[in-house]
């Protein structure tokens, strides 16, 4: 099967960014169900692969953003069960580890689909995997609420307190060293596994607590330690904590921890993020306005351009944040360009035309096409200069068959859209 068709069996829809129906400012960028077509309405999980591309898991399925566009893949097509995917990671060969309905799925990204569940692998598919990484050799090694899982592409081992030094079953993450050595987070402190033996680490040995820490190795082969209030780092010599009075941040907390591609060390402290450059702290409070929950972050990623991608506790919404302005998201650099609240679609569903209406800011050339769910450009409604005011331009869909279909409206860089239902 060709690649290309394999896109069009996904229906692989095409969608840029809303620069109306986000909330935003330059810094933080909250989108939604609403403001990204077909994007999950239930946002479980964001992953970076190896190209840099940025992926959203949920409910409806599997959200890419690849050189400013989003592209929607519909998992049952590629033999999922459902559409629901809660986990979503990639190994070093470019290979899709995802968590569904049945089990896991391991996806080659071209036609090859395996499930791995308790009929055939030491997973249990009721069971969510919390973390999933892979060693310098490929293995991969999975964090579970029942266990460490290894697989190394022919043979399951699942290690737990009865049959290894495993501290506890509920493992929440896994980072691994430049060594090779497993750093096990679970629910009653860190171990270290060798392959060969395992070491605990607790207030017998180190400075650590016996409770929930996360784990992250950077590339200097130093370990990182999220504990709540505490933050440790350790480089197999020594020690050292970072908290409220050594940090001078009142209210500081580490829950987890990513590093870019400068070394800066990103922490998630709950309700905001911290900066570390090495010698500075610096805390950024997300300054935007929501229809939803106080914001809550769980988890976060760093995409090629530095933009930091959280996940929200309530799972309703994500936020893009950047600390010089979010980078290469389009329709964001300029998002003045279109009034917020000014595009509306009336009469939606329509017969035979609908009516889409919005308001420039400022002067700029304008481009307003129609898409059907193909990715197909089925009409131009408007494509030259226009001045600030308010305008409304008619879609005539009598020619075309009864559906759903997507308008796009970019006024200068900024670019909205959303969808019109046509019924015959």
């Amino acid at each position: 099967m060709s690649h290309w068709t394999i896109k069009y069996c996904f229906f692989l829809f095409m969608i840029f960014l809303s620069s109306t129906k986000i909330f935003c400012n330059p810094y933080w960028i909250i989108f939604t169900h609403d403001s990204i077509v077909e994007l999950s309405d239930e946002i479980v999980d964001i992953s970076v692969d190896n190209n840099g591309s940025v992926w959203v898991a949920g409910n409806l399925g599997l959200t890419q953003f690849k050189d400013s566009l989003w592209s929607y893949i519909k998992p049952s097509f590629i033999g999922l069960k459902n559409d629901h995917v809660v986990k979503i990671s990639f190994d070093k060969k470019g290979n899709f580890w995802m968590q569904g309905i049945g089990g896991i799925y391991l996806y080659d990204g071209i036609s090859d689909l395996k499930l791995f569940n308790n009929s055939n692998s030491v997973l249990k598919e009721e069971r969510r995997i919390l973390m999933f990484n892979n060693d310098n050799k490929n293995n991969k090694w999975f964090a579970t609420g029942y266990g460490l899982a290894f697989y190394n592409d022919t043979n399951w081992t699942l290690y737990t307190t009865k049959n290894s030094g495993l501290i506890y079953d509920e493992c929440y993450n896994i980072a691994i060293d430049s060594s090779g050595n497993k750093w096990v987070s679970t629910r009653f402190g860190i171990c270290k596994f060798t392959d060969t033996s395992w070491i605990k680490y607790d207030t017998s040995n180190s400075p650590l607590p016996s409770s929930l820490i996360y784990c992250k190795v950077d590339k200097n082969n130093k370990k990182w330690f999220g504990a709540g209030d505490k933050l440790y780092t350790y480089n197999d010599t020594t020690w050292y904590v970072y908290d409220k009075s050594s940090t001078g941040i009142s209210d500081f907390a580490a829950y987890n921890i990513k590093h870019d591609k400068n070394s800066i060390v990103w922490i998630n402290a709950g309700t905001f993020l911290i900066k570390y450059d090495g010698i500075n702290w610096k805390k950024f409070i997300p300054n935007v306005k929501t229809k939803y929950q106080d914001i809550t972050f769980t988890n976060f990623v760093i995409d090629s351009s530095g933009n930091l991608w959280c996940n929200n506790m309530w799972r309703n919404y994500a936020i893009i944040f950047h600390e010089g302005g979010v980078l290469d998201i389009s329709g964001i650099e300029d998002y003045t360009k279109i009034d917020e609240g000014a595009v509306s679609v009336f009469p939606n569903p329509f017969s035979t035309t609908t009516n889409i209406s919005f308001t420039l800011a400022e002067p700029c050339h304008v481009r307003l096409t129609i898409y059907d769910t193909y990715d197909s450009e089925v009409a131009t409604i408007v494509s030259e200069q226009r001045n600030t005011g308010t305008y409304t331009e008619t879609f005539d869909a009598i020619s075309l068959a009864a559906g759903l279909y997507f308008y796009r409206l970019q006024t200068g860089a900024a670019v909205m859209t959303g969808k019109t239902t046509f019924i015959k």
